[in-house]
C-alpha cells in the first residue's frame, strides 16, 4: 500500500500547487485567527493589569492622603501643646523671677534685722552694765511698800 500524501498527490496530478497552495491558505488563516484571540486575550490581560496597578496607585495615593490629613491634626495638636508649655515656662520664669526678688529682699531685712538686733543688744548690754555698775556704788535702796512679817 502507497503512503497518504502519495495518494493524494497521485490523485490530484497536475493540480498539486494549487492544492497546496490552498491549504497553506486556509492553514494561514487559521494560525491568523488564533493568533488574533490570542492578542485580543493578552490585550485584555494588559488592560486588567493596568487597572488593577492604576487602583492600586489610586488606593496609596489616598493612603498617603489620609496620612498627611492625620500628620497635620497630630502637628496643629503638637503646636497647640508647645505653645500652652511655652507660656506656661514664660509664667514660670516670671515667678522665679519674682520669688527670687522677694527672697534677696526677705535676706535684706533679715540682714537688717540682725544688725539692728546686734547693735541692740550691745546697747542693752552697755546699758545694763552701766547700771549695774552703778547700783555697786550706789548701795541698796530703800524699799517703799511695808512688809509684814507672820511669826
Amino acid at each position: 500500500m502507497k503512503p497518504v500524501a502519495e495518494s493524494t498527490t497521485d490523485m490530484f496530478g497536475p493540480f498539486q500547487p494549487a492544492v497546496s497552495f490552498y491549504s497553506l491558505k486556509l492553514e494561514l488563516r487559521e494560525k491568523i485567527v488564533q493568533m488574533e484571540k490570542q492578542k485580543e486575550t493578552e490585550i485584555e490581560a494588559i488592560r486588567e493589569n493596568l487597572t488593577t496597578a492604576q487602583r492600586q496607585v489610586e488606593d496609596g495615593a489616598s493612603n498617603y492622603r489620609e496620612q498627611i490629613k492625620q500628620h497635620s491634626v497630630t502637628i496643629c495638636a503638637m503646636e497647640e501643646r508647645l505653645n500652652k508649655v511655652m507660656k506656661k515656662n514664660k509664667d514660670y520664669q516670671n515667678e522665679i523671677t519674682s520669688l527670687k526678688s522677694t527672697i534677696q529682699g526677705i535676706i535684706f531685712v533679715r540682714h537688717s534685722l540682725h544688725l539692728f538686733f546686734a547693735s541692740v543688744t550691745r546697747c542693752d548690754y552697755h546699758l545694763l552694765r552701766g547700771a549695774s555698775q552703778n547700783k555697786l556704788f550706789e548701795g541698796p535702796k530703800p524699799s517703799h511698800s511695808k512688809q509684814t512679817h507672820n511669826l
